[in-house]
């Protein structure tokens, strides 16, 4: 008697933690939330978020890093030639995507082909240097949200990058990845510190060249 009572009760918590568990994925699914992206427009995004593409310098890299890039269903062509892009290599899938644009310095603040973008079916775009206006008139053509990303305005800043990190953190339901990034950086930084720390020589100055086309600056 005892063991049968223990057997329904077994079965009956079982039960119910798969109806909470069911109950609880169902409610995720048709959360919508309101981010602020990083030209400061207000963006609503139904989560979850299945299906991405990426537009523009670095948006690619940055969705990489944040490691989500199993969402991506479109690329621009730039993205197609590894040469430079470390995170292409590590994801030799990225070639046999859909293509939405050329890419490079041409397409800055252009946005991607609408109807190629279209055709992937993405849940969202995310895009780097995109002026406001524009991305809200991209938004309002597709009919999908738009979220812009930055590396910063003239240079690299750090500050935008950690804030993109958080904002596909938040977007892609991977905030943890976010804060793990920016610690592993930012203890990068104190031992590169560290080691450089006393160094009484005389800095040599120095020049880089090769840059002309990277960044917002290109």
């Amino acid at each position: 008697m005892i063991e049968k009572f223990c057997k329904k009760s077994f079965l009956i918590l079982v039960l119910a933690l798969f109806a909470a568990t069911f109950w609880a994925t169902d409610h995720a699914r048709g959360e919508t939330i309101m981010v602020e992206d990083m030209a400061g427009r207000s963006v609503s995004v139904e989560s979850p978020v299945q299906r991405i593409v990426c537009a523009g310098p670095g948006a690619l890299r940055l969705i990489t890093y944040m490691n989500v890039q199993d969402k991506v269903v479109g690329v621009e062509e730039m993205e197609k030639d590894p040469t430079g892009r470390p995170y292409a290599y590590a994801n030799p899938s990225f070639k046999t995507l859909p293509v939405i644009g050329p890419g490079g310095p041409a397409s800055i603040n252009q946005g991607p082909d609408p109807e190629a973008t279209l055709s992937c079916n993405p849940d969202l775009i995310f895009i780097t240097y995109m002026h406001k206006n524009n991305a809200d008139r991209l938004q309002t053509k597709l009919g999908i949200p738009v979220v812009v990303l930055s590396y910063g305005d003239k240079m690299v800043s750090e500050e935008a990058v950690y804030r993109s990190f958080g904002l596909i953190g938040r977007i892609m339901d991977n905030s943890r990845r976010a804060d793990d990034l920016v610690k592993f950086f930012e203890d990068m930084k104190k031992d590169l510190s560290s080691r450089a720390k006393g160094f009484d020589q005389e800095t040599p100055s120095v020049y880089v060249g090769g840059i002309g086309h990277r960044g917002a600056h290109g």
